[in-house]
């Protein structure tokens, strides 16, 4: 799940920050330009949905897929009330948090049914310093018409470039790698 995230919050935040090109370009009428505001929140939201898949695993490995149907059902009950609730008040901002937070209670309820039934021990710690890094990115991204954007967007790209090398040193640290992998002498029985 780590790479995973690692991998979708880069592409996201790509898009996040060129949204409002994105849009401009792709979009011929000028009514929909203020879409690109939504953009950075239904990526983050996206973000965690494919680590809800990542985190489905327990449920499908062990054949406890009714979970999968409960889960999605509260959910889906969840962002509509949630929409009903905020979208008079907050307009298309309020609908795309309503979807982040209830794809991030997809996330963790999926998690933690998973967890019940067949453990997989994902790296949470990563994912904490990784999440940190996307929503600085992103918060920047909402904000790219202040000085602050090539500023913010270099610490993030620091702090992920950090993150890289420091694992990377981990595995060749732990003898992990690729090179030493293939050269291992074949087990004894």
């Amino acid at each position: 799940m780590t790479y995973l995230t690692f991998i979708l919050m880069w592409a996201g935040l790509a898009i996040s920050i060129f949204s409002k090109e994105i849009i401009e370009n792709f979009t011929f009428n000028p009514d929909f330009y203020p879409a690109y505001e939504v953009v950075p929140v239904i990526i983050l939201s996206y973000i965690f949905s494919g680590m809800r898949n990542m985190a489905q695993l327990g449920m499908l490995l062990t054949k406890n897929t009714k979970y999968v149907a409960y889960t999605t059902l509260f959910v889906a009950i969840l962002n509509i009330v949630l929409n009903f609730i905020f979208i008079p008040v907050g307009g298309m901002m309020a609908a795309a948090y309503n979807t982040l937070a209830a794809f991030i209670v997809y996330y963790l309820l999926s998690l933690k049914i998973s967890n019940k039934y067949f453990h997989i021990p994902f790296e949470h710690k990563k994912l904490f310093i990784l999440f940190i890094a996307a929503f600085a990115g992103i918060a920047v991204a909402m904000q790219s018409g202040s000085l602050l954007w090539g500023a913010g967007f270099l610490c993030v790209l620091k702090t992920l470039a950090a993150y890289a090398e420091a694992h990377m040193h981990r595995r060749e640290k732990a003898g992990e790698t690729a090179d030493q992998l293939t050269d291992a002498p074949p087990a004894q029985e």
